[in-house]
């Protein structure tokens, strides 16, 4: 990286929010606190939970480390924005409780931030592991965005619109402080999509980056927020909402093209199609057939992600039919199987 033997040592927020992750929660504090950039203070804001975080927490002989238990519990992002709030350090970093971070990523995104202070956020890529830490698969940016350069709104709307949020992972973040002073605290309006939409309004006041490395270890599963927030899911996501809003951006929407509005096209389909197999698990066979209404976007099988947008089409297709049919209790069984594994 460049310059990055003039990098200083400013003191570093790390925020981690937590709420009954005590069974993930030590592996993740230990990767904090042995980092390789020891200028840190570790912020724990204990969101009212009510399993063995405090004792977990108290286990560190730290004296980095600053816990705050919430008298009730706040929900995500009020308790992030009270922990930001409190950091005293130049950076100020969100990581997860139930992740698992490497050794250099605080040291590498110092030494980024410091030589490029045009660059208002940075972001790291991670590798996916499931509940025992097992690997799954790594992150890898679409093609057009590059890593470990200078990325605007304009740059990043184009394949947030093809691709959804494969870029801007959220538990590798850390900004510069005063930049919540500028764009303001995290939304709670979006439900688990508000630190998308942090992301973006900080695009609309900074240009951000995103390091090529993988530098932390994302945990999937079924006590995963977004596994909750997705079951049984009959309102739009909100990635949607989000989206919309920047659509028009003058500093984006020049950069859009047809392909691009084709494929935030098809993922709103695909969305449309999850939506409708919820109905029918719950049930509501009117509600599922205004979704099942919605014309396919035949020309978007000329591009990528193919095997995804024929499984849409095939699930789409079942789904009319069985429902034509009367068939609605097999078909119920086997929408459980295909979006849930089988159990719900």
């Amino acid at each position: 990286m460049e310059n990055s033997q003039k990098v200083s040592i400013p003191l570093v927020s790390i925020c981690v929010p937590t709420y009954n992750d005590g069974h993930f929660l030590a592996l993740s504090l230990d990767s904090i606190v042995h980092q390789t950039y020891s200028n840190i203070e570790i912020l724990v804001g204990d969101d009212a939970s009510n399993d063995d975080t405090a004792e977990i927490v108290r286990s560190f002989d730290d004296p980095r480390i600053r816990y705050w238990r919430n008298e009730k519990n706040l929900g995500q992002f009020p308790n992030v924005n009270s922990l930001i709030q409190r950091a005293r350090g130049c950076y100020v970093a969100v990581y997860h409780s139930d992740d698992q971070y490497e050794p250099d990523i605080v040291k590498q995104e110092v030494t980024f931030l410091e030589a490029h202070p045009q660059i208002g956020a940075v972001f790291a890529l991670d590798t996916r592991i499931d509940a025992e830490g097992q690997i799954l698969g790594i992150t890898q940016l679409p093609e057009e965005v590059q890593a470990d350069t200078c990325l605007t709104l304009g740059d990043l709307i184009p394949p947030l619109l093809r691709h959804k949020n494969r870029i801007l992972r959220g538990p590798t973040f850390m900004g510069r402080s005063e930049l919540f002073q500028k764009v303001g605290w995290f939304s709670d309006d979006y439900d688990i999509a508000g630190d998308f939409e942090m992301w973006l309004r900080i695009l609309t006041a900074y240009p951000i980056a995103v390091l090529g490395e993988h530098l932390m270890r994302y945990r999937r599963g079924a006590t995963q927020v977004s596994t909750g927030y997705n079951r049984l899911r009959t309102f739009e996501e909100h990635y949607f909402t989000i989206m919309d809003q920047y659509l028009t951006n003058e500093g984006a929407a020049d950069q859009i093209n047809q392909h691009d509005l084709d494929e935030y096209a098809f993922h709103r389909l695909d969305d449309q199609t999850f939506r409708a197999a919820n109905w029918i698990i719950r049930g509501d066979i009117d509600q599922a057939q205004i979704l099942l209404g919605q014309p396919y976007r035949w020309r978007t099988l000329l591009r990528g992600r193919q095997r995804r947008k024929l499984r849409v089409l095939t699930l789409r297709m079942l789904m009319k039919i069985g429902l034509a049919l009367g068939a609605n209790r097999p078909l119920t069984q086997l929408l459980i199987r295909t979006e849930y594994g089988g159990r719900l």
